[in-house]
């Protein structure tokens, strides 16, 4: 069990509703789910943590129904939107990478090659820009590791085997990791060294989510943490750290460590 970290917040449908978000808190002790308000947002697919600017954000869905970036209330659960992502497909997946102050997100790309869009988001207009493709194309779970500088993303999706992997922001290589479990929303805690993962509605089953999870970094393999004590669609996860975040030049220096052995 880790030690107690940073809060752990996600969203998760409202079943009654059928398509407004909820953000809630979750307690990796015990499994508790605490409710804190209706977002006003259909499908919040994705959290993160600013910590620069001290925000949670989130993507979801606008009056038009394109996907756009929201800034969310901790205290009541209200989303209010920042801008439209300018992307006429989906988003599922979302974290911020504090090395480069960077929001990164992943567009459902429904295509042949099975390949999504990795976008750069604006965190002040929530104007996004395509870096480039990201495999699988349904990119579930995307969080920031810090002790090596990479985004590390999964597909909760059971059709393409539950992947797991890591990108370069550096090199702009994706690797393949291997399989876990079938995450919808994940992030590290600094605070305790723990990588969460959530499970959400199952593909192709309509099944609900009730598990975080613990996943080693390196490998992928997922260790069931907790039961969580309701089943919700859930999907998204974000850790909000109880320790403050560390300067930019001390967050900067896992990438330039690894950018100056690369020029050895």
């Amino acid at each position: 069990m880790p030690a107690i970290g940073g809060t752990i917040y996600t969203t998760f449908v409202d079943q009654l509703d059928g398509d407004e978000s909820i953000l809630a808190t979750i307690d990796p002790g015990s499994g508790v789910v605490t409710e804190i308000g209706h977002s006003g947002v259909n499908q919040l697919s994705a959290l993160t943590f600013d910590p620069i600017g001290n925000r949670l954000l989130g993507l979801g869905q606008d009056d038009t129904g394109d996907y756009a970036l929201y800034e969310l209330n901790t205290a009541t659960g209200h989303a209010s939107e920042i801008g439209s992502l300018g992307i006429n497909t989906s988003a599922g997946a979302l974290t911020y990478h504090a090395g480069l102050n960077q929001l990164f997100a992943v567009q459902f790309v429904s295509s042949p090659s099975g390949f999504g869009q990795l976008l750069a988001v604006d965190s002040v207009t929530g104007s996004a820009s395509p870096l480039g493709s990201l495999q699988p194309e349904f990119a579930s779970g995307l969080a920031y590791y810090p002790l090596t500088g990479q985004l590390l993303f999964t597909s909760g999706f059971e059709e393409f085997g539950a992947p797991f992997g890591s990108w370069d922001p550096v090199t702009g290589i994706q690797t393949t990791i291997g399989p876990t479990a079938t995450i919808f929303g994940m992030d590290y805690d600094p605070d305790v060294d723990v990588l969460y993962g959530i499970s959400g509605a199952v593909a192709g089953t309509g099944g609900l989510g009730e598990k975080l999870f613990t996943i080693d970094p390196l490998t992928g393999q997922a260790t069931l943490l907790v039961t969580l004590d309701r089943a919700e669609f859930y999907s998204s996860l974000a850790v909000i750290p109880d320790i403050p975040a560390p300067p930019a030049a001390v967050a900067l220096a896992p990438l330039a460590l690894i950018a100056a052995r690369r020029r050895r």
